[in-house]
């Protein structure tokens, strides 16, 4: 059974022991008195401990994990170790703290509760119960026992001198030094170390146990560190820190070689615009842009190792380019593959414009117009001089305000509504610019807050993407939004610009515009790229920047999934394919409001459109009217 008794040594502490067997009990009446040592750099206390089995066996060569502030031996996490000795003994430094202590991996421990000095403490008593009997004495001496009597405990007399045996007649302990030791391994060149505490270094050519040139006093706190490790190599340390004892463990030094990786790149040649190109085996794509048709390098992110295959493919070819891949697939052996080739060919002008003709819907009784929509209802739907909704029959013209501002009719009061679009099972967004809040409309036309106020600041177009979310041009933030049906947004991405117009195709690429750099975006695959324009105002129909635009407003999808731009300072409505090929529909440039074919019509600074399932587009005019332009033979 484990007994427990006061003594007296270089400690004050008190613990909490456990013993083993099923009914063995601590008694909790008993003391340990012990004296205080410290550290210059931290106050510690140094802890000697003999262990045995249950049977009085030492435990010999014994790990014995410890760590801090943990709740119990069973609860080990984070923990050092240091190593009992031939006669199963421990000497370790430690900090003021409750520490616990493990000895077998069946869970055997005891719980100690450090003290850097301070009154008398006392045992609170075993906690668990294992395999294991801890005992607390003089370090070369069997527990029970002290120098000079061969077994007198050193017990307290009755007028609180010790026993004569175990008087240590005064003398001074001598000075004990301790060598730092460091086990390497995995180790194929040279490493260099330091201890912190000294700035003595150790340099290690091979793998085995190495020790630091000075040992280090007794109690002394050291901290080893890695200074340099072998090229080609990762190595790190464990147990690199601690105080000098007997049972300090030994640093860990290991080292490993990691498997040799290889880069794969390449060149683009002879384009004009950009292209995506696939690792395919590593499912990375990354964006190569040329706008001159000069060579371009590239180098995917991604290495692959020796003896695995690499595949490069192309998701989808620029429109009207011929592009092939020399060297696109192979097998890496010991080096970088630097010869893949992707040769493009320059594409065909743009095909001619198919004809049309331009009409005007005059609208009785309506004075300014902003956003436009068209919902599966059959109509459009509109902003009233920003502050009305209306709907307007495309055919006939026939108009209805569905919803009038508040705050007398109970709806909210609008500053400017500028952009609205409906879903496709007929709710109404639509964005207040300046009170920078999103609303929404039922079926019904009852209105609500779909996005509460200031999360978009100065927010212009808006749409429904085809996974029900509302993505929202935050011009102010120079960002984009999504809103999903709960109203909880998200970032999509940040810009470095404002957006103004935005769309979102079928298969979830974001288009939007930046005016003030007369350019078309596109948000496709994580990355924002241009589709066409050539950041400066001009009016030429091409491919990429040789499609120029002067101050590009709204978008829409037409049913062939070619973007329909309001080219509002042109004032014409042009059309880019999603490989960015850009033509002009309707429009000469010159401002007015002329009816008749695509290449004579006139228009007045176009802001919004929206496209019909029939193939027609609608423009939303400031004034009171808006435009249609309809195929001649059905197509456009």
């Amino acid at each position: 059974m484990l007994t427990c008794r006061k003594i007296t040594f270089m400690l004050l502490a008190s613990a909490l022991l456990l013993s083993c067997g099923q009914s063995g009990k601590s008694d909790l009446s008993s003391a340990l008195l012990l004296s205080t040592m410290s550290n210059e750099s931290e106050p510690v206390s140094r802890i000697d401990l003999t262990i045995f089995d249950f049977g009085g066996q030492p435990l010999r060569d014994t790990t014995v994990y410890y760590s801090k502030n943990e709740a119990s031996a069973a609860a080990l996490t984070r923990f050092q170790s240091a190593r009992t000795n031939e006669n199963g003994e421990l000497s370790i430094y430690l900090p003021e703290g409750y520490y616990a202590f493990e000895i077998f991996s069946i869970g055997a421990g005891f719980e100690l509760l450090v003290g850097a000095g301070g009154p008398e403490s006392h045992f609170i008593g075993p906690s668990r119960s294992g395999y294991v009997d801890v005992w607390l004495g003089l370090l070369g001496y069997p527990p029970g026992s002290g120098p000079g009597d061969g077994g007198d405990t050193g017990e307290e007399t009755g007028d609180g001198d010790s026993g004569d045996g175990g008087d240590s007649g005064g003398e001074t302990n001598p000075v004990v030094y301790r060598d730092i030791a460091v086990q390497s391994s995995g180790l194929t060149g040279t490493v260099q170390l330091k201890n912190q505490s000294n700035n003595e270094t150790l340099q290690i050519t091979a793998n085995g146990l190495w020790y630091f040139p000075t040992a280090i006093e007794e109690g002394t706190q050291y901290s080893i560190s890695l200074l340099s490790s072998p090229e080609g190599q990762n190595c790190s340390l464990s147990q690199a820190s601690g105080y000098a004892s007997m049972s300090m463990p030994a640093v860990i030094l290991e080292c490993s070689t990691p498997e040799p990786t290889y880069k794969i790149s390449g060149v683009v040649e002879g384009l004009h615009r950009h292209i995506y190109l696939g690792l395919t085996t590593e499912g990375e794509y990354i964006q190569v842009w040329s706008d001159d048709g000069s060579p371009r390098n590239f180098s995917f992110r991604s290495e692959v190792k020796s003896g695995e295959e690499y595949n490069i493919k192309i998701p989808s070819i620029p429109f009207n380019f011929t592009c092939e891949i020399e060297n696109a697939s192979g097998i890496v052996t010991d080096h970088d593959i630097t010869n893949v080739r992707v040769i493009c060919t320059e594409p065909e002008s743009p095909a001619p414009q198919s004809p049309v003709t331009v009409s005007t819907l005059q609208l009785e009784g309506i004075s300014y117009l902003y956003g436009i929509d068209y919902a599966p209802n059959g109509y459009l739907y509109l902003s009233h001089n920003g502050e009305n909704v209306i709907k307007v029959h495309p055919d006939t013209g026939a108009t209805y305000v569905v919803l009038q501002e508040g705050p007398d009719n109970g709806n909210p009061e609008f500053d400017t509504i500028s952009g609205i679009t409906v879903g496709p099972d007929g709710t109404i967004y639509l964005n207040d610019t300046e009170l920078f809040t999103t609303y929404r409309i039922s079926t019904r036309y009852s209105i609500s807050v779909f996005l509460e106020q200031f999360v978009a600041f100065t927010a212009f177009d808006l749409d429904v993407g085809p996974d029900g979310a509302v993505y929202i041009a935050d011009y102010g933030n120079e960002r984009i939004l999504r809103v999903d049906q709960q109203g909880n947004h998200t970032v999509v991405v940040d810009l470095d610009y404002n957006p103004m117009g935005l769309v979102v195709a079928e298969d979830g690429t974001i288009y939007f515009t930046v005016a003030q750099m007369d350019n078309v975006y596109q948000f496709k695959h994580g990355i924002v790229s241009r589709l066409a324009g050539a950041h400066g105002c001009g009016f030429q129909d091409g491919t990429g920047i040789f499609g120029t635009f002067c101050g590009p407003d709204g978008l829409a999808i037409d049913r062939d999934g070619n973007i329909v731009v309001a080219d509002r300072f042109n004032n014409a409505i042009r059309r880019i394919t999603p490989d960015g090929v850009v033509t002009t529909v309707a429009g000469t440039g010159e401002e007015g409001q002329l009816d008749g074919p695509g290449g004579e019509a006139t228009f007045h600074s176009p802001r919004r459109l929206t496209t019909l399932p029939d193939g027609r587009i609608a423009v939303a005019a400031r004034q009171s009217v808006i435009r249609i332009i309809s195929p001649v033979d059905g197509d456009l």
